[in-house]
């Protein structure tokens, strides 16, 4: 009987060493699961949304042709910057081309197209501002090439409206929506806006892209897994529409 006070102490000096031991687990598999769960999911806050404007382009926006690119046509040069100015003189944006990503101004059978206008949607895009480009096949686009970096386009400033004609577009073409800081916002494939219910006879879309509420955009990366993503008439804005008119695209976050 003399050993019991003593076995009872020990019995319970372990019992209490061992649900210290559980605990402190635990709070390290917490602690260790909130750090995963943090790393892997820090992104920018906000939702971009997509719509497919059979007319275009919105008024009172700022608008790019790209037509003072076209010495630059077919060059090809990989990774080059260049600077492309608003039709409304209100300032100029960056591109940077990746790959095999061009300027053109023609069509090359298999490899890329020429996106065309059609029902009045080259609005705002003709030369001189504001008049408007014929329907038909644009003058100058960007192709991105396929397999590589692609295009680049920085605003230099945040933005929270973006326009550009799309065509053809293919499943496989991809656009990303980058914050300041290059923080990845939002992607958008050539499936979610065929998905949208709408596709020009010409296979040529042209898409407005809304960012009311979130992280304000600063960079777009267009790329393309296969020949090829090819884009033009790019509109921007850095307050946000109050309506879009159009066919909203389904949920389509990548």
């Amino acid at each position: 009987d003399a050993f019991t006070p003593v076995l009872l102490r020990a019995m319970n000096t372990g019992m209490r060493q061992y649900t210290e031991r559980m605990n402190m687990k635990k709070l390290l598999f917490i602690s260790a699961s909130f750090i995963s769960l943090v790393a892997c999911c820090v992104e920018a806050d906000g939702q971009i949304n997509a719509t497919v404007t059979p007319g275009g382009a919105l008024p009172g926006m700022n608008y790019l042709n790209f037509n003072d690119l076209n010495s630059l046509a077919g060059l090809g040069t990989p990774a080059r910057v260049v600077t492309a100015t608003d039709l409304n003189n209100s300032g100029t944006v960056g591109l940077t081309f990746g790959g095999n990503a061009a300027v053109e101004n023609s069509d090359n059978d298999g490899l890329y197209a020429q996106p065309s206008t059609s029902g009045g949607n080259g609005a705002f895009f003709g030369n001189p501002y504001p008049s408007s480009q014929p329907d038909g096949p644009l003058g100058t686009y960007l192709t991105t090439g396929w397999g590589g970096q692609g295009i680049t386009i920085d605003f230099g400033v945040g933005q929270r409206y973006m326009g550009l004609l799309w065509g053809s577009i293919d499943y496989w073409n991809t656009l990303s929506f980058y914050d300041s800081s290059m923080t990845l916002i939002e992607s958008f494939s050539g499936g979610d806006i065929t998905g949208a219910g709408y596709v020009d006879a010409t296979q040529t879309d042209y898409v407005n892209f809304t960012d009311p509420d979130g992280a304000p955009f600063q960079y777009v990366v267009a790329t393309s897994t296969q020949p090829n993503f090819e884009f033009g008439d790019v509109a921007y804005n850095v307050t946000a529409p109050d309506f879009v008119p159009g066919i909203p695209t389904p949920e389509n976050s990548l």
